[in-house]
């Protein structure tokens, strides 16, 4: 569908892109829906908790409580991937946001290997999973391997946004920014 609206017809543009966003949303839900349900409803409906609290602006509380969410999956269900990305991406925010105490930064970036790693044994061509192994690679200072990881990710999926933008800030971290 194509729409002609001048630049000066303010309200029909605001009638658009709410048509435009209501229409975006009703896809979304539409392929949520489509999406087979976890082996383990308990363990999916926790995720679903962690998610919506990292859906609003984050913060150290709600990435506190979205990680207990993502654990109390993961101890119903140990293989939830959908689980064990959510417990990767808060981990990797409380250590990269320095909300951690720094006596506990090391041995938590090894706990953060160790899921980012179940995540892409369970299901290799994750492309989350990539993605967290390059943020997390990236967080310990290396950076060749994390662009490597970070590419393999968009091997997987040429759009994914947030793995050009890390290919990127990598690249800059590696004195390679031309």
């Amino acid at each position: 569908e194509s729409f002609t609206v001048r630049q000066d017809d303010v309200t029909t543009i605001d009638v658009l892109a709410a048509r435009i966003g209501r229409s975006l949303a009703v896809r979304v839900r539409e392929l949520e829906v489509a999406r087979p349900l976890p082996p383990t409803i308990e363990a999916g409906h926790f995720v679903l908790l962690g998610r919506t609290l990292l859906d609003f602006e984050r913060d150290q509380q709600k990435t506190t409580k979205a990680r207990v969410l993502f654990e109390r999956a993961l101890s119903v269900d140990p293989q939830s991937i959908s689980a064990l990305q959510g417990l990767a991406r808060v981990k990797l925010n409380q250590l990269q946001n320095g909300w951690l105490p720094p006596e506990s930064r090391a041995s938590e970036l090894e706990q953060t290997h160790a899921v980012i790693e179940k995540i892409i044994r369970l299901d290799p061509r994750n492309v989350g999973g990539h993605y967290f192994r390059g943020s997390s690679l990236r967080s310990r200072g290396i950076r060749d391997h994390a662009i490597a990881a970070f590419e393999h990710a968009l091997s997987l999926n040429p759009n994914y946004a947030c793995a050009h933008a890390e290919i990127g800030r990598g690249k800059i971290e590696a004195g390679r920014s031309d």
